[in-house]
């Protein structure tokens, strides 16, 4: 798979115990294969003798912690917390969820008495954590065999405080006035004080998110298609992933996407809006539910004899009030662009006829393009919205790279503006010219002459 085959070349080997991000880095070198590889390959370890257990040995082995069950989260310095769970397959499309509970901390009978919500030991342990989820396999020896898929930080959203709360406070109130005796886990909605470790009347009670919460809050919030990517590609990495990507598309060129579909076994409809976008992701070995994190998947359709897509590429849209407060260097854009595109062309047959998977394109946008050509366009786009201009942005006239326009359901569909009013919802476009370039669908004398002709040229040549 896609993301099992980065793993090991694309992040770290180390990481800062006092930056979140660092340690998210180095827990995603994990995504695509089972805690005994990774221990072996990446620390010459072997898990420790006897049954096993995959939370500890991630713990104490991989990431070097020392095993404790202190009310402090595990990377303190980080106010990070590490938790572990598996996921399991449901349904005909095979879609992952949450297998059981994910266990927290300790509950601490004596002390939650004298705690408050906004203080508690929970908050301060839980707040933020770091998720290492792998898929159950019932024939595999130990969990330390299982393959891990889902690897993300999360931290409690502010719409789930409530109800964490008011589930914290009835089980502190049980215990206040009846022992934990009078705890079981159909009391509360979200957050259950649990069994964990000895059975019947001597087992002590650990806070645990219910499945449905992870289901519902967990899962959809941590990016785990695949690990997070260098901030900048050399050409080594580049290639390489390109190489991969070829490898992985290439029983499917020449067949449509139905076709494509059908051959994997995927539950998908051409009348979907996600059709498309479902293929790709089941061709990389993502599941349909999940994002592609970390590279721009756009799919590009030729009609037949076209030498350009007939849409420029659009990206989200922008909040005016948001944009004049960027600078270029953390701007939405840039970030977004700074991330290669796999562009996956579909081209007809014949005219209205078969549309058949052509080509899967790796790319980065040359650095030229970025810093020269985009940045006037943002800059222009920036000026003209803290001048009042905000309804005469760039046009596709204006540049053969970039330009703006409405994206938005409707003319009532719109955002804020420093000083027009309420504007249509707008965002920044790559032109359809400047993408068959990059495809290599014109010749680059065309791209250059289309550049020309808008009063630009592309001042870089698109890496093919």
């Amino acid at each position: 798979m896609l993301q099992a085959s980065l793993s090991a070349e694309a992040l770290p080997d180390r990481y800062d115990p006092r930056d979140p991000a660092s340690i998210e880095r180095f827990a995603k070198r994990l995504i695509g294969r089972t805690l005994r590889e990774a221990l072996k390959e990446d620390k010459g370890l072997l898990p420790r003798p006897g049954k096993g257990s995959f939370g500890r040995d991630l713990e104490t082995l991989y990431f070097g912690l020392a095993a404790n069950n202190e009310s402090r989260p595990d990377f303190e310095l980080a106010g990070l917390e590490l938790k572990s769970s598996s996921l399991t397959h449901v349904g005909a499309n095979r879609r992952l969820v949450p297998k059981e509970r994910v266990f927290l901390s300790m509950i601490d009978y004596q002390g939650i008495a004298n705690e408050d919500w906004e203080d508690s030991a929970f908050l301060k342990k839980n707040r933020h954590i770091l998720f290492v989820f792998y898929v159950h396999d019932r024939d595999a020896d130990s969990p330390l065999d299982c393959v891990i898929k889902c690897v993300g930080r999360w931290s409690i959203p502010e719409e789930c405080m409530p109800e964490l709360e008011a589930d914290w406070r009835h089980i502190r109130r049980l215990l206040n006035a009846a022992g934990d005796g009078a705890l079981h886990g159909g009391l509360t909605n979200s957050l259950e004080a649990a069994k964990k470790g000895a059975k019947g009347a001597t087992a002590r009670r650990a806070f645990a998110f219910k499945t449905a919460f992870v289901k519902k809050y967990v899962l959809p919030r941590i990016g785990w298609s695949q690990p997070i990517l260098p901030e900048r590609y050399d050409d080594a990495t580049l290639d390489a992933l390109a190489s991969r990507i070829a490898a992985a598309f290439a029983p499917y060129i020449g067949m449509t996407a139905e076709e494509v579909a059908t051959r994997l076994r995927l539950e998908t409809s051409g009348a979907a809006k996600s059709h498309h976008a479902d293929v790709t992701k089941a061709i990389l070995g993502i599941d349909s539910d999940n994002a592609v994190e970390d590279v721009n998947v756009r799919t590009i359709r030729l009609e037949y004899g076209k030498a350009k897509p007939r849409e420029s590429i659009s990206f989200p849209a922008f909040r005016y009030m948001d944009l004049v407060e960027q600078d270029w260097e953390t701007s939405d854009l840039r970030a977004i662009l700074l991330k290669p595109f796999l562009f996956v062309v579909y081209e007809e047959e014949a005219p209205h006829g078969r549309r058949i998977l052509s080509t899967a394109r790796l790319w980065r946008m040359p650095n030229g393009d970025l810093e020269g050509e985009v940045r006037r366009i943002w800059d222009m786009t920036v000026t003209c919205v803290r001048n009042g201009h905000a309804d005469a942005l760039p046009r596709m006239s204006d540049s053969a790279v970039c330009h703006v326009r409405p994206h938005a359901r409707d003319s009532r569909d719109t955002f804020p503006t420093p000083r027009n009013g309420p504007l249509v919802k707008k965002c920044f476009w790559l032109g359809n010219a400047y993408v068959a370039g990059v495809l290599g669908i014109l010749d680059r004398s065309a791209s250059v002459q289309a550049g020309r002709l808008s009063g630009t040229a592309a001042s870089t040549p698109p890496r093919r």
